[in-house]
C-alpha cells in the first residue's frame, strides 16, 4: 500500500492517501509531551496539519545550515509537507477549533426580546448584582446562562426593586421575598412556571437559595458565574440583555495552548425548551 508520511521532532505520522484525516501508523519517539500529543491525535486532525508545517519548518532550517542532502530529495519532503499541509487546512469541523469558538462562546450571553413590555433595568458586576422595575415578554432569542447553545430563551420576564420587595404583600410570596433584590422568570402561562430569584440584598443569588432556578449549573459554573459583568435594559416595547465572563475569556485564551482549565473542551452545551404559547 503506498502511504505518505510526516516524520517531526516528536515522531512519525503514516497517512493512507484515501483518508489523509487518520494516521494507519504512528512512531512516537519517547519525548516530553508525546503522550499527550498521542492521545490528542486520536480525536483531532488537526495535529496532521501541525505536524506537516513543522516537517516543513525544519526541513527549511536544515537546508539553511548547510545539509548535504541531496537538494531534489530536500525539496520532495518539504513538498510533501506542503501539499499536506494545504490538504488539511479546510479543517473547520476540527475539534481542536470547535472547542475554541466554543469558549468563545461561554465568554458572552445575550438575550432580546422585540416585544416585551415594562421598564427596568438590571446590571451585574461580579457577585453584585440589582435589578429595578419590571418587564413581561412572550418568547426572546439568545441564551439564559453562559454555558449554552443561542435559540429561544427560557427567561421571558424579569421583575426587581419593589415588585420583588413588595413580594410577600402582593402577592402572597414568602418573607424571605423582603430581601430579593432580583428575579427572574419564563413564561406566565408555563404550567412549569417558575420565578427565581438571582440576587439578595444586592448580592447575586449564587447558591440558588430559594431552589427556583431552572438550569443544573455545577460548583465550578457557579463559581465563574462570580466573574460575569451583565446589564439589561427595558424601556417600555422590548428589552435587551448582554454580558462578558472574565474568566470564560481566560479559558478561551489558554484553550489555544491545549490548557482548559475548567475541564469542558468535551462537555456539550444544551439549548433551553422555553414555553412557546399557541399560535407562536
Amino acid at each position: 500500500m503506498c502511504c505518505y508520511f510526516v516524520e517531526t521532532g516528536v515522531g512519525r505520522w503514516v497517512f493512507d492517501p484515501d483518508d489523509l484525516t487518520k494516521p494507519v501508523a504512528v512512531d512516537l519517539r519517547s519525548r516530553g509531551l508525546n503522550a499527550r500529543v498521542a492521545g490528542f491525535w486520536q480525536y483531532d486532525p488537526c495535529i496532521a496539519l501541525f505536524a506537516a508545517l513543522a516537517q516543513l519548518i525544519e526541513g527549511m532550517a536544515h537546508c539553511a545550515n548547510g545539509s548535504s542532502e541531496h537538494p531534489s530529495s530536500s525539496r520532495t519532503v518539504r513538498m510533501r509537507a506542503l501539499a499536506l499541509a494545504l490538504l488539511l487546512l479546510p479543517f473547520g469541523a476540527c475539534r481542536y477549533v470547535d472547542a475554541r469558538m466554543t469558549d468563545l462562546g461561554d465568554c458572552f450571553i445575550y438575550r432580546w426580546q422585540h416585544d416585551a413590555f415594562g421598564v427596568g433595568a438590571d446590571v451585574k458586576v461580579g457577585p453584585v448584582a440589582g435589578v429595578i422595575g419590571g418587564w413581561y415578554s412572550e418568547y426572546g432569542y439568545g441564551k439564559d446562562t453562559w454555558w449554552q447553545t443561542p435559540g429561544n430563551v427560557l427567561t421571558n420576564h424579569g421583575t426587581g426593586i419593589p415588585f420583588t420587595t413588595l413580594g410577600p404583600l402582593g402577592y402572597g410570596q414568602t418573607f424571605s421575598r423582603f430581601f430579593a433584590t432580583g428575579a427572574t422568570g419564563n413564561h406566565v402561562a408555563d404550567p412549569n412556571g417558575f420565578d427565581d430569584v438571582t440576587s439578595w440584598l444586592f448580592l447575586s443569588d449564587v447558591f440558588d437559595l430559594d431552589d427556583q432556578g431552572p438550569f443544573a449549573l455545577t460548583p465550578a459554573q457557579r463559581f465563574v458565574d462570580m466573574f460575569g459583568v451583565e446589564v439589561g435594559v427595558a424601556p417600555l416595547f422590548w428589552q435587551a440583555h448582554v454580558g462578558f465572563n472574565i474568566a470564560e475569556f481566560v479559558d478561551f485564551t489558554l484553550g489555544w495552548f491545549l490548557i482548559d482549565i475548567f475541564g469542558d473542551d468535551a462537555v456539550p452545551r444544551p439549548p433551553t425548551l422555553p414555553f412557546v404559547p399557541e399560535g407562536r
